[in-house]
């Protein structure tokens, strides 16, 4: 398997990645690691994260009027709806608010109104009504307690809702069923 490198943007990225860091899953860590990389983060992360193309596809979008895209980030997940005809509501939720300009761009071009951006915590957002899906493209790593994430998602679904994941997989840092070194969490 091999990648296409575009040298500007990945050195964009590379350099971020190496920064002194805040505690992961603030607002201010995630803030400083996407804010410079906020506009060459969806082909950067395009030739990296495998998946997501995949999992929206899964979705039968019939079925769904209103949409939480938890991590949505730049809102590149939009761009995988097949169409928008059924959406009455998505909330785009994240910590930074870089990336969600890009979203708030990516919106407008789109030209859809009923997209609500959010700068808040995935952990605690709460949407004005149950949402019938909920999405996390490679957030939940982020989350330094991501099963607070997923309880939320399954909080704030309809009864017969539906979560889609892709992310990596990291258990809990401190259980007996962890197995993963160090250098692989």
């Amino acid at each position: 398997m091999g990648f296409n490198l575009d040298l500007k943007s990945d050195l964009t990225v590379l350099k971020s990645l190496l920064k002194p860091r805040r505690p992961q899953g603030s607002a201010d860590f995630l803030e400083q690691f996407y804010g410079s990389q906020s506009h060459v983060y969806d082909e950067f992360r395009k030739k990296l994260l495998r998946g997501r193309q995949e999992m929206m596809e899964t979705i039968d979008w019939a079925g769904v009027s209103t949409w939480v895209d938890f991590g949505a980030g730049t809102g590149f997940n939009l761009s995988y709806v097949p169409t928008f005809e059924h959406l009455k509501k998505i909330h785009l939720v994240d910590l930074s608010p870089s990336l969600l300009g890009v979203a708030r761009e990516r919106a407008e071009k789109m030209d859809f109104k009923n997209i609500e951006i959010v700068t808040a915590d995935i952990c605690t957002f709460t949407p004005p009504k149950k949402v019938d899906l909920v999405t996390f493209s490679y957030s939940l790593t982020m989350v330094p307690d991501w099963f607070k994430a997923v309880e939320n998602a399954y909080r704030i679904l309809k009864p017969g809702g539906h979560v889609a994941v892709v992310d990596f997989f990291v258990g809990r840092k401190w259980s007996e069923t962890t197995d993963h070194s160090f250098l692989t969490r």
